[in-house]
């Protein structure tokens, strides 16, 4: 197992190396390191770490752009900047390094336990590493955390300590609100358990951890816009990152209906 985790560190100390060889500093010589891979909403989770939500000197919709943004990932990393005087930059990636670790460890151990087979458990391990978006966990971003928070949940539901997976599970909510979709799963284990002859009090926990998450999110899109569910209007009307509520599958049946439909047209006006 160590030796699988070293090798998780070592392919991404060579991404990381990759990725500072290919970067243009002459041409943006105001870039480190470090700083070419705080983008996007790595920037909006450093910000909120440093100023919190209302920061000053930014446009009046900012505070309710970062509502968007739970509080756990900027929360750990204004806690390790106290802590160890790292920049919040630096901090923001250390993090996430650990996470992805962490989540390769939990994510042996659930293979392991489903399969009870320790080299499905390694490919899956080495698939997750090399997944090529995985990229996205070298950063400043919460895939890391959320990764280990989720696949640590699973496992803690699976292995039948409730009350850690309900309490990752709040983790994972506070960290990425689609964690929300974790209750399918608390669900039916808990259905099955009851039905099974378990007592629905051993399942609380399960339950109370991420209800407290998910309102406690709600509680910082009150305090930050005055709205609880203000996060949820900014993902409706963002252009850039829009999302709503969609009937499942719509959007793959719209995109081949759309196919079908043109590709007359395309090849009468090919052939």
């Amino acid at each position: 197992m160590l030796f699988l985790l070293t090798g998780v560190i070592v392919f991404r100390l060579v991404l990381f190396g990759w990725g500072v060889a290919s970067f243009d500093f002459e041409k943006n010589p105001h870039e480190n390191y470090i700083s070419i891979w705080n983008r996007w909403d790595a920037r909006a989770y450093i910000l909120i770490a440093e100023k919190g939500y209302h920061p000053g000197g930014v446009a009046a919709d900012v505070p309710g752009f970062l509502s968007r943004f739970p509080p756990l990932f900027p929360g750990l990393i204004k806690f390790l900047v106290l802590v160890s005087g790292l920049s919040f930059s630096l901090s923001a990636m250390l993090i996430s390094w650990l996470s992805f670790v962490a989540a390769a460890y939990f994510l042996f151990k659930l293979m392991v336990l489903e399969f009870h087979n320790r080299a499905r458990a390694v490919m899956a391990v080495i698939l997750l590493t090399v997944y090529p978006v995985s990229y996205f966990t070298m950063a400043g971003y919460t895939e890391s955390l959320f990764l280990f928070f989720s696949i640590a949940s699973i496992y803690f539901l699976r292995s039948r300590s409730l009350n850690i997976s309900g309490l990752t599970a709040g983790g994972a909510i506070l960290t990425r609100i689609l964690a929300v979709s974790l209750g399918a799963p608390m669900v039916i284990s808990a259905v099955r358990g009851i039905c099974c002859g378990r007592k629905w009090r051993s399942y609380a926990g399960l339950f109370i951890f991420p209800v407290l998450a998910f309102v406690g999110f709600l509680a910082v899109n009150k305090i930050v816009s005055g709205d609880m569910f203000s996060f949820f209007k900014d993902y409706s009307g963002n252009p850039v990152a829009r999302k709503e509520l969609i009937i499942p599958f719509s959007e793959t049946i719209s995109r081949v209906r759309e196919f079908f439909t043109g590709l007359p047209h395309v090849l009468n006006n090919d052939f």
